[in-house]
């Protein structure tokens, strides 16, 4: 029974074009030298506005000289690092070995697909570097400057009101991309699929990829983020770590772990792998 099973199944996943086949095939590819020295750039950048925040607007005798520097480097640093999104993919999907076909062969894309899925990643990067660092930000200045009478409400709804429209921007891109990514894959998970993997397999595969990218995407989000909470931080009197607002991190964090989760979740269950509406 085992070898005509097999049979019947490689029959029916050669039945698919040969020029498609190759059209399929996704090696790692290395990314161009001038997007890597971008990338480099742009943290450096970011991290430079940290640098002078502690060093040079914390003295400053207008506290929101220091705002003005800290506010800019979360943004800088998340741009940068999704900008080298595939790389960063690549090299921590490679480090894993996950437990079972779903994360195992999820691993195994993230890793041989990195060019592809760092497009799911890098949003999520932004939306949680700049959400995370801009409302921490706002948080210690709204703490920091109640009992001064200088606290400028203007200011505050105006850097909310920032964060709320980079989230979205974010969020939408992060909808887009994985809805791109399933759309452009449907003819490799349908080969899965002819080749033995259960539908739910598959889709579970999915899913655990969006765990993988989101989850490092937020990772790196949070970490683009301490370059504006910790400078902002110290320049405000609270020292390295604040005084409060600390669960705004691991919440926003999560969020962009949720979306990129259901996004993914929602496209990969519009491809079809039989004729009928349960497979």
């Amino acid at each position: 029974m085992t070898r005509p099973a097999a049979s019947f199944a490689v029959a029916k996943a050669s039945r698919a074009p040969v020029r498609e086949a190759r059209a399929e095939q996704v090696g790692a590819t290395r990314l161009p030298r001038w997007r890597l020295i971008l990338a480099a750039a742009l943290v450096l950048y970011g991290v430079g506005f940290g640098v002078v925040t502690m060093t040079v607007t914390a003295h400053s005798d207008d506290p929101y000289d220091a705002m003005m520097t800290a506010g800019n480097a979360c943004v800088l640093v998340s741009i940068g690092l999704a900008v080298a999104a595939p790389v960063l993919l690549r090299r921590v999907a490679g480090l894993f070995r996950g437990r079972g076909a779903a994360a195992e062969l999820a691993l195994s894309n993230a890793a041989r697909r990195s060019q592809l899925l760092s497009a799911t990643m890098a949003p999520v990067i932004v939306l949680t570097g700049a959400s995370v660092g801009t409302l921490m930000l706002v948080d210690v200045d709204v703490r920091t400057m109640a009992g001064t009478g200088g606290a400028d409400d203007v200011t505050a709804l105006l850097n909310v009101v920032v964060v709320v429209m980079i989230s979205l921007f974010a969020t939408i891109m992060v909808v887009n991309a994985w809805a791109a990514a399933v759309a452009h894959r449907r003819a490799e998970l349908r080969r899965l699929w002819l080749v033995g993997a259960r539908p739910r397999t598959v889709r579970a595969s999915v899913v655990v990829e969006a765990l993988v990218t989101g989850g490092l995407g937020a990772g790196l989000g949070v970490l683009a983020a301490l370059t504006t909470v910790v400078p902002f931080s110290w320049a405000r009197g609270e020292g390295l770590v604040p005084d409060g607002g600390l669960w705004l991190a691991p919440a926003l964090a999560a969020a962009a772990i949720a979306v990129a989760v259901v996004s993914a979740t929602v496209a990969v269950r519009r491809v079809r792998f039989g004729s009928g509406p349960a497979s």
